[in-house]
């Protein structure tokens, strides 16, 4: 039963284009923001990844009718992704627009192509969380830089 809380990220389908599509997504985001924005940071990026799953998790049993997150932990990669390079543009079919927007452009395809938005919707959510309490709420000058995020000592050995 406890695999069940790692494999329903790991699962994207049977093999087809949506799955080679949705794991060169992952494979490139997921090494772009270790590389780039958590450059020599590597157990913050796990603590992020840890964090997501989690709020992901919880969103899923409150919103019961999705057993795979896999999707909605790409849109999450892509948020985070996105906010931290908001300065890049990007090209999708024929739409130009800065990195941002990423997610949902993805939702907005899905959707046109007859799918569902909710992992979407739950991904970008939870990757909104994550990017507001980690880098706007501790800039704020209320918050006297406390990060609800942080990451435990024991992951930093």
């Amino acid at each position: 039963m406890t695999e069940r809380l790692v494999t329903c990220f790991l699962f994207f389908g049977n093999f087809s284009l949506q799955f080679c599509w949705n794991t060169y997504v992952l494979v490139f985001y997921c090494s772009s923001l270790e590389e780039i924005a958590f450059h020599r940071k590597s157990a913050d990026f796990l603590w992020m990844l840890v964090c997501g799953a989690g709020m992901l998790l919880v969103l899923t049993y409150f919103f019961g009718n999705t057993y795979f997150v896999s999707g909605a932990m790409i849109d999450l990669m892509t948020y985070i992704w996105g906010r931290r390079n908001s300065a890049a543009r990007m090209q999708v079919l024929f739409f130009n627009f800065r990195a941002p927007y990423l997610p949902w452009v993805l939702a907005w395809i899905s959707l046109l192509m007859g799918g569902s938005v909710q992992d979407h919707l739950m991904g970008i959510a939870v990757g909104h969380t994550y990017y507001f309490f980690e880098d706007v709420y501790p800039l704020l000058p209320t918050s006297k830089g406390f990060r609800i995020f942080r990451t435990p000592r024991v992951l930093k050995l």
